[in-house]
């Protein structure tokens, strides 16, 4: 066997190891673990002060605080189908109970998204965001002599946090291990926060994590989107284009090999 002819055998068997690198590189190279595009910040909290108690309504009043304007508007945010039958008329009907302090209906859609909202939510606001004009009020729908009747009770916006931070409150050492783990490091991060490795966190996110006597409540920091190939991607590649450059080289090898026999 010539030299040329060896070379180009050589080569050809590189080239065939190397361009089947997906079969093997993913014994020696684990992808990366995924992580959510979500970065987590946390807030310690005081209960019994203002500030976090503003805090506290803003980030987990949402399913028990239903905002008049929210109610008004629901169906027009709604790409699904409407969520309500009559929300205009039930938004003037909480209005108009926040103003007496009781409002009656008889229609059929109206009552249905009152007695709707009743079951679902505890507080009413006045105002789309928590700033001082915004008003709380205690609200109950029930159905009296074929009629609905909303009543309201105007409350603090200490109350509704105080209800919101124990009835949300969940222990730190009644938390998965997992979760733990990922509380900690979304507590340690910085103002950019932790993005955790298990998409389950978003769940803690709904309440108030209590850790050695400290309220902790999360919030979203940062949204990431992961995008370029990973490593164990780039290696292949590069492997690939080793392989190809190999098998060309072995075909010219080859090529001049045949030349050199068909000449001698």
């Amino acid at each position: 066997m010539s030299t040329n002819a060896y070379r180009g055998a050589l080569l050809g068997i590189v080239a065939a190891l190397l361009l089947a690198n997906p079969a093997y590189v993913g014994l020696v190279m684990d992808e990366p673990r995924e992580r959510s595009p979500t970065g987590y910040t946390a807030t310690a909290i005081t209960p019994t002060n203002a500030s976090d108690q503003r805090t506290v309504v803003n980030r987990v009043g949402e399913e028990e605080v239903l905002t008049v304007a929210q109610l008004e508007d629901a169906n027009e945010y709604s790409p699904y189908g409407p969520r309500y039958r009559a929300p205009e008329r039930a938004a003037e009907s909480l209005r108009a109970a926040v103003e007496s302090g009781t409002a009656r209906t008889t229609g059929e859609g109206v009552t249905f998204t009152l007695r709707r909202v009743g079951a679902n939510y505890r507080y009413l606001r006045t105002h789309a965001d928590d700033s001082d004009a915004a008003r709380y009020h205690r609200f109950d729908v029930v159905r009296t002599n074929g009629s609905t009747v909303v009543t309201t009770t105007r409350v603090n916006r200490s109350t509704v946090a105080q209800y919101l931070v124990y009835k949300d409150a969940r222990l730190y050492t009644a938390l998965p291990e997992y979760q733990r783990e990922t509380v900690d490091e979304v507590i340690a991060a910085d103002e950019y926060g932790y993005r955790p490795y298990n998409d389950e966190f978003h769940e803690v996110t709904e309440s108030v994590v209590v850790k050695n006597g400290t309220y902790y409540v999360f919030t979203t920091g940062v949204h990431v989107d992961d995008f370029g190939p990973s490593t164990k991607t780039v290696v292949s590649l590069l492997l690939a284009a080793l392989g190809t450059l190999a098998l060309v080289t072995s075909i010219g090898f080859t090529l001049r090999a045949t030349r050199e026999r068909r000449d001698g």
